[in-house]
């Protein structure tokens, strides 16, 4: 079988536990601890130094399907007229593929109960498995030295570790009993693959020689730290990571291949986010914008980072002015966000009911975009969804700062510290959207997305600009 190196699973630990103490060191107030750019940059210093090849070695009914795609539930979007969910990011691909050839969906855990899904997907839930207590101590050292390189508790890290080890083995255990029954299969699509649930199922695709393709779910851009940043990747490449990235645009790509551009494996290509293009042709083929007068979409994030408080003071100050009574805020909450409603409750306890409004969580994010004029956002990618539908975008925070920098030089999105003052000015200015054709974040066609789903893998192939895109 041979032997799965362990380094994408740490990594992905590791990032998360660097964004997770930057995040306690900034609610401590000091001033010398980084922030999310500074721990993308520490992490990568880290990941220079650092290619380890620990290794774990691994002592129904035949399907007929040669495609298989693997989503989350998080990603199913209500449908209010069918009152069914579509799954914005996996269902455009599968119905197209299914239209050409035998193609099966499912998901991570079943979606909650009650939801209709307009494109039916099965279940899958992980098998148990032993604990590796060989593994576990023969890996200990070599987590310990990188927490010690990172800045990191090395009993936390080794603790968070394990956690994931287990569950990527009996991820891995599921995979080898689903695909053993799928003996047609040639191909995986999933998305959000750094996690030890999808790590696992790629890893045994891998095992049966089924390619495995991630499907961009949001924005991977510089300081993503499980698209970007991988700099000495093994001949042969990782089996817990996808072989091909599908990306919305070639921005994407080349975050991606920035800093290994002559990788021979895990390569970018464009194949876009064909949800827009959906969205025009079958749910609102409409040209006319029912716009509301002066009214903001801002879309929440939960706290993370340094962005502890999703509605920041400058927004509330805003909604307290009477001079600006004629503007109305719209407040959109992250899905993860779990408290996010009684959040809203509470941080706008102050301000006249009439100058806000809580959305409809399960309305269709579009609709929303159809019917405001401005959008605001810490450093969520709904600011290229956005800027898709004409809508021009306010950032705010230093994450957004180093997030979006060549965006905000540009002029495709405005930036805020956070003072009502630069928003007050913002929107004082005419809504000029800057969609740059040379450079779309966002591709969106149903035709691109059957093209790439049948066409020539290598014709794919994203090639990255040395000279204009490579940093030292």
């Amino acid at each position: 079988m041979g032997a799965i190196q362990l380094w994408p699973l740490l990594r992905h630990v590791l990032w998360t536990e660097l964004l997770r103490a930057g995040s306690a060191n900034e609610q401590q107030g000091s001033a010398q601890q980084p922030g999310l750019a500074s721990q993308a940059r520490r992490l990568a210093s880290v990941l220079y130094d650092n290619i380890a090849q620990t290794v774990l070695r691994h002592q129904t009914e035949r399907l007929e399907e040669t495609l298989l795609f693997v989503s989350r539930p998080v990603y199913l979007q209500y449908m209010g007229e069918t009152k069914q969910y579509f799954d914005r990011i996996i269902d455009p691909l599968f119905f197209i593929a299914r239209n050409h050839c035998s193609a099966a969906k499912a998901y991570i855990g079943p979606p909650p109960d009650g939801l209709r899904l307009l494109f039916p997907g099965f279940p899958l839930r992980p098998r148990l498995v032993g604990r590796a207590a060989s593994i576990e101590h023969s890996v200990g050292p070599w987590i310990r030295d990188i927490a010690h390189q990172a800045g990191l508790c090395d009993r936390e890290l080794s603790a968070q570790f394990f956690t994931a080890l287990r569950g990527f083995e009996r991820w891995y255990s599921t995979g080898k009993s689903l695909f053993a029954s799928m003996p047609r299969m040639k191909r995986l699509y999933l998305t959000s693959w750094y996690f030890p649930d999808m790590m696992g199922l790629t890893a045994a695709a891998k095992d049966a020689g089924i390619e495995v393709i991630d499907v961009q779910h949001g924005k991977q851009g510089k300081y993503q730290g499980m698209y970007s940043w991988w700099t000495r990747i093994p001949d042969g490449g990782y089996r817990m990571m996808p072989d091909r990235f599908w990306c919305w645009g070639r921005p994407s790509c080349h975050d991606i291949l920035r800093a290994s551009p002559d990788r021979t494996t895990h390569r970018p290509f464009v194949g876009g986010f064909p949800w827009i293009d959906w969205y025009r042709t079958f749910v609102n083929p409409s040209v006319a914008r029912p716009v509301s007068d002066r009214t903001i979409l801002f879309t929440m994030q939960g706290p993370q980072g340094v962005s502890q408080e999703p509605i920041p003071d400058f927004i509330v100050k805003f909604l307290q002015d009477g001079q600006f009574s004629d503007w109305r805020i719209r407040f959109r909450n992250h899905p993860n966000f779990k408290g996010g409603l009684k959040y809203c409750e509470k941080r706008l306890a102050s301000v006249n009911p009439s100058r806000f409004a809580i959305a409809d969580q399960k309305r269709n994010l579009y609709d929303e975009f159809l019917e405001v004029t401005h959008h605001i956002t810490g450093y969520s990618s709904c600011c290229y969804e956005a800027e898709s539908f004409g809508v021009p975008t306010l950032l705010f925070g230093e994450e957004a700062k180093s997030i979006y920098e060549a965006d905000i030089a540009s002029g495709r999105f405005s930036w805020t510290r956070g003072e009502e003052s630069d928003l007050i000015v913002w929107l004082g200015q005419p809504p000029i959207n800057h969609v740059h054709q040379q450079d779309q974040y966002i591709e969106s066609s149903l035709a691109l997305t059957a093209s790439v789903l049948f066409g020539d893998p290598a014709a794919q192939d994203c090639k990255l600009v040395r000279s204009s895109t490579v940093q030292g």
